[in-house]
């Protein structure tokens, strides 16, 4: 039966260590540790209905062609070179926390990044988008904060930077 995938969710307790299962954890692109309901919010979790289904209005949901228009446009984002550098960055940060990530993340990643930009009504990825990075280029959820140290740095938030950055997308860092 043909039945075209557009996204799939999944859940788990933890990340699985099986050599076979780490190849399947690899291809799922997006990784978001998900933390408990909060005090506040628990009296609001206990009345929900157990049979609970969410129904998306007609007039937000996105009609196939445009999905698929969409899709195409991607690839005609542009990954301007001094992104493709700090990307290369990103990679040698996390080597050097002994994280290594795949090929395809990298290659999902970047699809990604341009459909962020795309989304955003931008022709070309830039260092905003980069902020995604941080729930793709990691395996287990806790490294997270690894990317998380390492975006703000190459904003130059914690250092002095030129102003210039946030109009070119291109730290210059003095």
């Amino acid at each position: 039966i043909a039945c075209p995938l557009i996204s799939v969710i999944g859940a788990s307790n933890e990340v699985p260590q099986d050599e076979a299962l780490a190849a399947f954890h690899d291809r799922f692109l997006l990784r978001l540790s998900i933390v408990p309901v909060s005090d506040a919010g628990f009296p609001v979790l206990l009345r929900l209905p157990s049979d609970s289904t969410f129904a998306v209005d007609l007039a937000l949901q996105i009609a196939p062609a445009e999905l698929s228009a969409f899709a195409a446009a991607i690839d005609a984002v542009s990954l301007p070179e001094p992104i493709v550098e700090l990307i290369a960055q990103l990679r040698s940060h996390l080597a050097g926390h002994d994280i290594a990530v795949s090929d395809r993340r990298w290659h999902k990643t970047v699809r990604l990044l341009k459909a962020s930009a795309l989304s955003n009504g931008r022709d070309a990825v830039s260092i905003w988008d980069l902020w995604l990075t941080q729930f793709c280029a990691t395996a287990e959820p806790v490294q997270a904060g690894i990317v998380a140290e390492w975006y703000p740095g190459m904003l130059g938030v914690q250092g002095v930077i030129d102003p210039g950055v946030i109009a070119t997308d291109t730290p210059r860092y003095i």
